[in-house]
Formats: C-alpha cells, sequence, structure tokens
C-alpha cells in the first residue's frame, strides 16, 4: 500500500497509516471526507454543556480555580510563594498565592494545588496545615461543604477535623466539635453520567447519516486512560474501549474509515481541558514512555481492522510548554513504534497555506517531504520538520 494525498484539504496534524495485508483503502475514491467525533470519548463541556447539568458541584471541576477567605478576618487564606510553608490567612486582597486549583476526587472531595505545583497537606498530629506536597494522597485530601450562600467548610479526610482560621493568622486543623449551619451538604446523590452520554452521543445511526451524506472517514479523539480500560486510574471513567470497538463496527458496515487521534495524552500535551490536565499545567514530556504504551496498544488492537485509516500520534502538543527536542523525540519512537508493522503516512492540514509549514505543495516543492509511492522512499527529514510544524502555535 503506498502513500497518497488528496488535493482536498485534509485532516490536521500527523498520521500513521497502517497497510497489514487486511487493510483496505477508500472505496471508489482516494479522497478522505471526514469528520471529527469530537465530544464523545474526550468529553469537552463546550460541545455539549448539559452533559454536566446532574453532576454534584459541577462548578467545582478540576483545574477549577478557588479563594478562601476567612468570615471572622475578613483575610484571605495564602500559600506564599507559591508553596513550601505553612499555610496563612493574611492577605487582603487575593493574587496567585492565594489562588487554589482544584483537583477533584469526588463530588465533595478534592486536592488544592498551589500556583507553583504543591498541595495543600495537614499533619494529622499538631494540625498544621502547609503547601508542601509534591503528589497528592489521602494526607491532602479535603472535603468541602458549602451552602446555598457559597460559605464552605473544609475538613481534612485522615484526621476528620475542620480547618479554621487561628488567632496567629495561620490556618489549623484543630477546629472543635462541628461547624454549623442549618443544611447539611455532607450527604450527596451521585449520578454517573459518562456511560449514558457515550450511549447516546454517537450512534449507528449517526454512522449510517454520515454515509448517507458521503462521509469515508471519521476521526475519533481518545484519551490514554482507553488502554487501561474498563478499570482507568481515577478520576476517569471505564467504558472509552468498548465505545471505540463499537465504533469500528458500525465504521465497517458503513464502509467508513476510522482515524484514532491520541487527543490527551498522560501528563496533558498542551495544558487545555481537552488533554486532561488537571488543573492547567503541561506535564507531558514526563510521561513520553507511557504514551508510546498507549500508542502500541492502538495499534496492536486495531492494526488488522479494516476500518482503521490512521492513528494520530498526538493532539496539538503545545510549543510554549513542550520541547521540541522532547516532541522530536516522541514523534522518532511513535514512527518506529507503529512501522514495527505498518507504512506510515503524512496528512496536512491544508494543500496550500498562508502558514509554510502548514502547506503541503510549498513543502514538497521545497524538498522538505519527499514523497512517491513507496514508503521507503519517505526521507526521516520530513519527521523532523512536522515535528516542528506541530508545535508551532499559529
Amino acid at each position: 500500500m503506498g502513500i497518497c494525498f488528496s488535493t482536498v484539504s485534509l485532516v490536521d496534524h500527523l498520521y500513521c497509516f497502517l497497510r497489514f495485508a487486511p487493510f483496505e483503502g477508500l472505496s471508489g475514491s482516494s479522497k478522505v471526507r471526514g469528520v471529527n467525533l469530537g465530544g464523545w470519548l474526550v468529553v469537552e463541556g463546550w460541545i455539549k454543556p448539559s452533559l454536566f447539568d446532574e453532576m454534584p458541584n459541577r462548578d467545582m471541576l478540576d483545574g477549577t480555580e478557588v479563594q478562601f477567605r476567612s468570615v471572622t478576618s475578613k483575610k484571605y487564606m495564602s500559600a506564599e510563594n507559591g508553596g513550601g510553608m505553612k499555610i496563612t490567612v493574611d492577605r487582603d486582597a487575593p493574587s496567585s498565592w492565594e489562588t487554589f486549583r482544584l483537583w477533584r476526587v469526588s463530588s465533595s472531595e478534592f486536592q488544592l494545588r498551589t500556583f507553583q505545583g504543591k498541595f495543600m497537606t495537614c499533619n494529622v498530629g499538631d494540625g498544621n496545615v502547609s503547601a508542601t506536597a509534591s503528589t497528592p494522597s489521602s494526607t491532602e485530601t479535603f472535603y468541602i461543604e458549602r451552602n446555598e450562600r457559597n460559605r464552605v467548610h473544609i475538613k481534612h479526610k485522615i484526621s476528620g477535623t475542620y480547618l479554621q482560621a487561628s488567632t496567629l493568622n495561620e490556618i489549623t486543623a484543630d477546629y472543635q466539635g462541628i461547624p454549623g449551619w442549618d443544611d447539611n451538604v455532607a450527604t450527596f446523590e451521585m449520578t454517573i453520567v459518562s456511560n449514558k452520554h457515550r450511549n447516546s452521543f454517537i450512534t449507528m445511526e449517526d454512522f449510517k447519516f454520515l454515509s448517507k451524506h458521503g462521509i469515508n472517514t471519521v476521526r475519533i479523539p481518545v484519551g490514554w486512560w482507553i488502554a487501561f480500560d474498563p478499570n482507568p486510574p481515577a478520576p476517569f471513567i471505564g467504558g472509552t474501549l468498548k465505545a471505540l470497538d463499537n465504533a469500528f463496527l458500525w465504521a465497517r458496515a458503513y464502509d467508513i474509515k476510522c482515524i484514532i487521534d491520541l487527543h490527551a495524552a498522560p501528563g496533558s500535551q498542551n495544558g487545555m481541558e481537552h488533554s486532561a490536565s488537571r488543573d492547567g499545567t503541561t506535564g507531558w514530556p514526563m510521561y513520553i514512555s507511557q504514551t508510546l504504551y498507549v500508542i502500541d496498544f492502538l495499534a496492536s488492537r486495531y492494526a488488522t481492522h479494516p476500518a482503521l485509516l490512521g492513528i494520530e500520534l498526538l493532539n496539538e502538543p503545545s510549543a510554549a510548554t513542550v520541547p521540541l527536542d522532547a516532541l522530536v523525540s516522541y514523534y522518532k519512537q511513535g514512527y518506529q513504534t507503529v512501522y514495527d508493522s505498518a507504512s506510515f503516512g503524512w496528512a496536512y492540514w491544508t494543500l496550500r497555506n498562508a502558514e509554510l509549514h502548514w502547506d503541503l505543495e510549498w513543502n514538497i516543492r521545497n524538498n522538505y517531504l519527499q514523497l512517491s509511492y513507496s514508503q521507503k522512499t519517505v526521507s526521516f527529514r520530513s519527521v523532523l520538520w512536522l515535528g516542528l510544524a506541530c508545535s508551532l502555535s499559529l
């Protein structure tokens, strides 16, 4: 199976096109007419905001920034220098030190991270509260209870004691008894809505509709946790792998090809919510080996499926937070991971583009891409160039 491009705008980013014996090309045409199945297996709130309607405390999701002000002293809770010392409550106005990002454990349990990446923690012995933990555990987990006026109580999970503002302007977990308001919000009824969403947002009828209207390719964003289904690590919910299997069955039934897009990589490759960043930070360069495991998992599972058209190694890595050498190294290793049993192909944003790194024609004419019908003539120079292109922000 050779490498070919259509003369229409193509899907963005980098894909690995597999060429196994059972692989079948697009029927009747070399042109890819595709659509992205966004918001299905990688949930994005802007695509379907109503998905979160049944979620308790839905305004307190991963990455939500919060500030806490004592109602008695009128001072803000602060992690001075962004963490590394005791938590105080001595600031008249909030800024970055007084802002915490939530890591949601459940609808009522949270971990609080400072802007320097330290987690609020509590010494069970003396009740001292500090921002000194590098990684969160139960010791860094707190219940946040709030009433209709948005006043909150913060209770340490391990000790069961509530945080309070001391007379020394320190935060300590040694409040005696239960701070009350009339309505007790400590008991929640939690509904898991993700499986209902997956089973209804995209169905076989959608593939039938697409086929009827001439769409022959779908791009399916997935998260890295799909490789650990049906029991992915918290806070992710199982079921995406079964849904993806269904997509391949439906695609085959309606002669549609699938491009699997690794939309959310371990650690987050761009800090955006759709890359599963917990709080807007990027940590993906530390997780390249884990990402390659996911790519290998996907290639091994779907390589021989006749509906597979390609695997996208990474969606939208950030130029600001992902070093280019790390990205190029990943593309090299990802190429080899898939090439063990596949050929390699490229897809560009468009045939022509004012931004030359997205312009397929310009790259061919300037010898950055050397293409023919033989997979062996694809110069690895194009891998390096494409790594640069995919890392640049437009």
